[in-house]
């Protein structure tokens, strides 16, 4: 009687095995829960402090920002990473696929570099549009989960962006020739996604101001194109340039792709990129002389 009921367990269990692997967003990838419904979204709450510092200054409505988008995060775990991916990033026209960033085009979701795929040049990997590099090398720090600044690109490409500062010039890169590469200094995507890397970059700027997490230094946006050479130094991490940012900022708007990536990380990561929300409040956050 034993042999019956163990082969029926053996059976439910490759079965069960089999079905976590066909619903698991891409290969290997964990099945992650979300932690908010985007359904109940309430921006008269949720950017309740910054409402009320509109009118009171530059640094009190950065500090106001940066209170209303940590209050609730969520830290997701680096594995989990490829699975809100497939989610945030998922192509419009076509859900089995993935869009990668500076290819400009998408593959499938199942294409993802893990594992003995990692060294596939053609493949998708997790690319951190603020360089881990510059300020939080570690996994166990919070920015290196952050998802609002992390996007699918092709392997290759995230290679030759390596960790270099976000300006326009350069040789075109031969793979995709619409991005821009200028030596070991600086990088120049293609125009569609030049304003929602200038809004990451922003994100990053307010989210980890002064230092105010204990594993996180001081992230701050400045204006020059050469701190690929600096790292981080004195407890600050920094990239450039501000006023190539600012220009990506107004020309490319914030567009419907944009605006849903934001709702689903919400829903795993329970914060918001505010300059997606309101992309008002750079012109109010960043007052520089840019020539």
């Amino acid at each position: 009687m034993l042999k019956p009921c163990l082969f029926l367990l053996v059976l439910y269990l490759s079965v069960n095995s089999v079905l976590a692997k066909s619903n698991a967003p891409c290969t290997h990838c964990p099945i992650v829960e979300t932690v908010k419904d985007a359904s109940l979204f309430d921006a008269n709450i949720y950017y309740r402090d910054s409402y009320r510092a509109l009118s009171a200054g530059l640094q009190k409505l950065k500090h106001a920002i940066h209170k209303d988008i940590n209050r609730e995060f969520h830290t997701l775990k680096y594995k989990e990473v490829w699975s809100v991916l497939t989610y945030s990033d998922e192509e419009p026209n076509n859900r089995e696929n993935i869009r990668l960033i500076y290819k400009n085009t998408s593959i499938s979701k199942q294409h993802n570099g893990t594992g003995k795929f990692s060294r596939n040049q053609d493949y998708w990997n997790r690319e951190h549009i603020w360089p881990k590099s510059h300020g939080f090398p570690k996994r166990s720090q919070q920015g290196y989960t952050d998802v609002h600044h992390i996007k699918p690109a092709d392997v290759s490409l995230n290679t030759q962006r390596s960790d270099n500062d976000f300006f326009n010039g350069g040789m075109p890169i031969k793979e995709a020739p619409w991005n821009k590469k200028y030596k070991s200094q600086s990088f120049e995507p293609h125009n569609g996604v030049k304003g929602d890397i200038a809004r990451m970059i922003f994100y990053m700027d307010v989210m980890y101001e002064s230092g105010s997490h204990h594993d996180m230094p001081d992230l701050q946006v400045v204006t020059h194109h050469d701190t690929a050479r600096s790292k981080i130094e004195d407890g600050v991490g920094q990239i450039g340039d501000l006023c190539t940012l600012l220009q990506w900022h107004f020309a490319d708007p914030v567009d419907s792709f944009e605006i849903n990536r934001n709702t689903v990380i919400y829903t795993f990561q329970a914060n918001r990129n505010p300059f997606i929300d309101h992309p008002e409040w750079v012109a109010l956050l960043y007052k520089v002389d840019c020539d």
